[in-house]
Order: structure tokens, then C-alpha cells, then sequence
């Protein structure tokens, strides 16, 4: 199945893993040291020759077809620490309308610069402390992905008896540019070996030592 859509739609890859640690590993020295595969099990789409090709999704739907923006967040769960089963933690696929304005998904905003780039934006979203207030990260363009890495700690007061956990989030965003050419592939598990893009990587490093 095809579809060519009036509408030109951003796409945007998103490579998402996170991980919790405990106070006795919180420090930058004591961090599991992490690094992204070449390739991820993906049930999402790619991108190819202009198209986007979906593994299994309805591109038929009048939500689809008057968006100008679709998300693929893949998730890459890190499996050998058992806290880091999270149930919004799933790979997704999202289209949005804009309708000029900027378009929320995960903890960013997105928004059209030009014919040949969007911005991302932190929309301060926070998942413990230090507080961040919402600010530019940076312009995408096709071919240079970001990368960033952010953390938090839980906000638990001493007097409630919960220990204390440090969040880290690890992402991979690429702009994959506008697209008006769609389809889905026929794939017996509908998932499939996702190559990342790492060269060529804008890096981002947000995390602070906490205590």
C-alpha cells in the first residue's frame, strides 16, 4: 500500500533509552557507561529514497493524512537493569498537525524553520530535580543527528522513607526532512533491523552531578 500526500509531513527519528541508578553509582565516575548499537530491533518504518515506509500502520486515516508532522520513537531498553521497565516505554508511531504552531511529543517541541530544517526545543518537561525551564537545543538538518543526554533525581522527601534513584535519558533525534511519499511493508513480525545513524553526531551533554 502507497499514499502520496498533498502535504509535505516532517518526519522525525527518535532513538530513546534510560536507565536508573542508585546513590552509590550517581557519580560521573561511577556511570554505567552506555553506547549506542550500529542496529535496533525496530517495529516503526525507515526512511529510503524520500519514502518512509512503515512496518504496519494505517496511512489511510484522515489523522495521517492532514498531519504535517510524524514521530517514530524507537526505544532501546537497556535490559540488565531490572528498574528500567517503564510501560510508556515502547516503540511509537505519532502524526501531528501543527497547524503553525509548535508540535509536543516526549519531553520536546518541534517547529518549522525553513524548507530544509526544524528546531527542537526542550519543553520543560521534568521528571524530578533540577527544575528546567523550557529553552532551544538546537536546528536539525537531514544528515546531522542530535544527540542528548539528560538526568534528574527523585524529589522524595528525607521524611518519606523512599530512596533516593537518579534518572538518566539518552536520545538520538534526526530530522529525516519533508516527506509526501508513504507505504507499508510486508513483514511476517513486523520488526526489522533498524540501522543508527551515529556519524556525523551533534552531542548535547545535560546532565549535572547530583547529590
Amino acid at each position: 500500500m502507497e499514499t502520496i500526500t498533498k502535504q509535505e509531513k516532517a518526519v522525525v527519528q527518535i532513538y530513546k533509552t534510560r536507565f536508573v541508578l542508585t546513590k552509590a553509582d550517581r557519580g560521573f565516575q561511577n556511570r554505567p557507561k552506555f553506547e549506542w548499537p550500529n542496529f535496533i530491533q525496530s517495529s516503526t518504518g525507515f526512511v529510503a529514497d524520500r519514502r518512509l515506509s512503515f512496518a504496519n500502520y494505517n496511512i489511510e486515516n484522515s489523522s495521517f493524512i492532514e498531519s504535517d508532522y510524524v514521530i517514530l520513537l524507537d526505544y532501546h531498553p537497556i535490559a540488565k537493569y531490572l528498574e528500567n521497565t517503564f510501560m510508556g516505554d515502547q516503540d511509537q508511531i505519532v502524526s501531528k498537525y501543527s497547524n503553525g504552531k509548535k508540535v509536543k511529543f516526549d519531553i520536546f517541541q518541534f517547529e518549522k524553520v525553513n524548507e530544509s530544517s526544524i528546531k527542537i526545543i526542550y519543553n520543560g518537561t521534568n521528571f524530578g530535580v533540577p527544575k528546567r525551564f523550557s529553552f532551544d537545543l538546537s536546528i536539525l538538518k537531514v544528515g546531522i543527528p542530535l544527540r542528548l543526554k539528560m538526568n534528574w533525581k527523585s524529589d522524595y522527601s528525607f521524611s518519606s522513607g523512599m530512596e533516593r534513584k537518579f534518572y538518566e535519558y539518552d536520545y538520538i533525534i534526526e530530522f529525516m526532512g519533508f516527506l509526501n511519499l508513504f507505504s507499508n511493508f510486508q513483514n511476517k513480525d513486523q520488526s526489522f533491523n533498524k540501522p543508527i545513524e551515529l556519524n556525523h553526531c551533534k552531542e548535547i551533554d545535560l546532565r549535572k552531578i547530583l547529590i
